[in-house]
């Protein structure tokens, strides 16, 4: 499980990630995310966007990592805010250090289009399903892993 849980968080970087309306509707949103040494996940939105609009409102998110072609996936319950500016330049090195291509720090400052988000994990899940002998999921659960086995979460990047 562990293992499952440190390949997702290295190697997928579109993420859905799941806010709640105003009106206490769903809202989910794939998003370009990176994690850092401590799972933060960061990724950048228009702070005009719904879910930035829910993050500010009520401070949390919900995180889906999965691939499809293995059926492995990660559940992560997060509190979500926007990176302050006197931690913009730190969260900024981490987002950049991914290799996809993000522009400078001031594309992510005040006035700027975009701004960094980070969603801090308060509790982590694997998937864990049980199949047939015809290889047919019977029962799909989650395992949760306690934070402390993933911190420091290393080799981020391949």
């Amino acid at each position: 499980m562990l293992g499952r849980a440190r390949t997702l968080l290295r190697e997928v970087r579109h993420v859905a990630i799941a806010t709640v309306n105003a009106d206490g509707s769903p809202h989910c949103s794939p998003v370009f995310m990176v994690f850092d040494g401590q799972l933060r996940g960061l990724w950048s939105s228009g702070p005009q966007s719904l879910h930035s609009h829910n993050i500010n409102r009520t401070g949390q998110a919900f995180l889906v990592l999965f691939r499809s072609d293995t059926g492995g996936g990660l559940y992560i319950q997060a509190r979500a805010s926007q990176v302050g500016e006197t931690e913009l330049e730190q969260a900024y090195a981490v987002y950049a250090s991914s290799g996809h291509p993000v522009g400078d720090l001031s594309a992510y400052s005040n006035g700027a289009p975009q701004r960094l988000y980070q969603a801090i994990p308060m509790q982590l899940w694997v998937n864990q399903s049980e199949k047939d002998a015809h290889g047919i999921i019977i029962r799909d659960s989650r395992v949760e892993i306690p934070l402390d086995q993933l911190i420091p979460f290393r080799n981020l990047h391949k």
